[in-house]
């Protein structure tokens, strides 16, 4: 370990994106403003909103803006093709509904200065009350989630890496191209790649570290049907990753955080009656007829502007379609 005094390695701040022109600009503007930062490495993964046009425009004005442009093939694929191109000691992934705040690549910089093998994880809230009726409690969810995980962090940092949330971390260069950024098995699809990936950290020896200072802005939104497709895969990757890694993760589902690893049997939040029938009612035919209903309780409660009643229907909603992705991965095995 270095003293606080070693210098700052470069950064590479790589942002793979999909068919977001109009989020871009204030995230690119602020990074492209940082004097902090070596190079931006923007991979467009196949998007046909202008991005790519918008991108190579803007890179005429500034030579640290790096533009790749590739096929569709999902986002733990870009950031692996942003840190083969990226030339920084330190390669900087954020999302792309992701808001650097000031200071923030500095921040970074420093911490892998004072320590090898690092792995760190920076603090990214989303702000869910500002949004509309039907996407403002999927947000709140999002958000109650994300906070428990960083108590966690903060409670046991060992679980950094084994309930890895990406988003906004960093890592050595030769780190992240010697652990690799994508699993091919996932495909193209997001789901659990980003918890995937920090498990493949851990087994290769290297070290979380989660701290709140390394700060941006997390502007998730996500429409229901967006939300069903994420917590359906979110389930479907969780079997699979016990399937990739049952030395570190185990066979089964958790239904409570063991060791660093985190719970990931869907349903812990109902009453014990109910959870114990949700891989049935995740099931044809209940599971068309159990969803139905909560769909219809969340755009009445839409409707009516009833954020509590919103919120209860989204969980619920999501929690069942977690289960379901459970129960497709089994029915496929």
């Amino acid at each position: 370990m270095t003293g606080s005094s070693a210098v700052a390695p470069t950064v590479s701040v790589v942002i793979p994106t999909y068919q977001r022109r109009h989020a871009l600009q204030q995230p690119v503007e602020r990074l492209l403003g940082d004097e902090a930062m070596h190079e931006l490495v923007v991979v467009v993964d196949g998007s046909t909103d202008g991005t790519e046009e918008w991108l190579a425009d803007r890179a005429r004005d500034d030579d640290r803006l790096v533009v790749v442009k590739r096929a569709n093939l999902g986002i733990s694929a870009a950031r692996q093709a942003g840190a083969e191109c990226a030339t920084g000691e330190v390669v900087l992934f954020l999302d792309d509904d992701v808001v650097p705040c000031p200071g923030l690549v500095a921040g970074h910089a420093a911490r892998h200065a004072q320590a090898a093998d690092l792995v760190v994880q920076g603090y990214m809230p989303n702000a869910w009350a500002e949004l509309p009726p039907g996407r403002r409690a999927i947000a709140r969810i999002y958000r109650e989630a994300y906070e428990m995980t960083c108590a966690r962090y903060d409670a046991d940092p060992r679980s950094v890496l084994l309930g890895f949330w990406a988003g906004n971390f960093s890592l050595r260069r030769v780190d992240a191209l010697a652990v690799g950024l994508a699993t091919p098995v996932f495909g193209g699809l997001r789901g659990q790649e980003d918890r995937e990936f920090g498990i493949r950290c851990h087994a290769a020896g290297l070290r979380g570290m989660f701290d709140r200072t390394l700060l941006a802005e997390h502007r998730y939104d996500r429409t229901l049907a967006a939300y069903r497709a994420d917590m359906r895969r979110s389930g479907d990757f969780r079997r699979l990753i016990h399937e990739l890694h049952p030395t570190i993760v185990g066979r089964a589902l958790l239904a409570r955080s063991i060791d660093a690893n985190t719970a990931d049997l869907p349903g812990q939040g109902l009453p014990w009656i109910v959870r114990r029938q949700w891989p049935r009612l995740a099931s044809p035919p209940w599971f068309r007829i159990v969803s139905a209903g909560l769909v219809a309780v969340f755009d009445l409660a839409v409707r009516v502007r009833w954020l509590w009643l919103e919120t209860l229907a989204a969980r619920g909603i999501g929690s069942l379609e977690t289960q379901r992705g459970v129960n497709e991965f089994a029915e496929r095995a």
